[in-house]
């Protein structure tokens, strides 16, 4: 290596602003070599957008996780972190930026309801264990409706109901 400075020449415009870096190149005898950095501008990462359901699931789950053994005055269950972390996530898939935050319930068994009653709809999720879901939907319009499903993977049957909510 020779002892000229060496000048890393960049794809930036002529006259944009550079940094100076200097460090020592080649063995420790050899003169510090001048590389120039062109100055970048702030970049901004973005996260998904805060649905205003997000946080107030956050906290209900929270607290439904943090009951005693015998929280109802009976022999009801704590609901273990690995459920509701299901539902959480369940509610990440299915909810969009408009759904309303749902009613989240305990159990006695130590499951979660999450439920919806708005307007002329009700569905209601009983969740038991990850990936074990019973649903319950409840519609009037045009004449009583009442569907029940039971789901483990594929939840793409509530999209469209969901979409109802707002």
């Amino acid at each position: 290596m020779g002892s000229d400075p060496v000048s890393i020449q960049s794809a930036m415009p002529v006259g944009s602003p550079t940094i100076r870096d200097s460090y020592l190149s080649g063995p420790a005898q050899a003169p510090p070599a001048v590389v120039e950095l062109p100055v970048l501008p702030v970049r901004i990462a973005l996260t998904d957008p805060q649905h205003a359901w997000v946080e107030p699931v956050k906290q209900r789950l929270g607290h439904i996780c943090a009951l005693p053994v015998a929280w109802d005055g009976y022999r009801g269950r704590p609901t273990r972190f690995d459920i509701a972390y299901f539902a959480f996530e369940l509610l990440k898939r299915v909810c969009k930026a408009s759904t309303p935050a749902p009613s989240i319930v305990p159990l006695p068994s130590g499951g979660l309801q999450v439920e919806w009653h708005q307007d002329d709809l009700d569905i209601e999720l009983t969740i038991q264990t990850p990936n074990t879901v019973e649903v319950w939907i409840g519609h009037v319009g045009n004449g009583e409706e009442e569907t029940e499903q039971s789901l483990t993977s594929n939840f793409i049957f509530l999209d469209p109901w969901i979409a109802k909510l707002g």
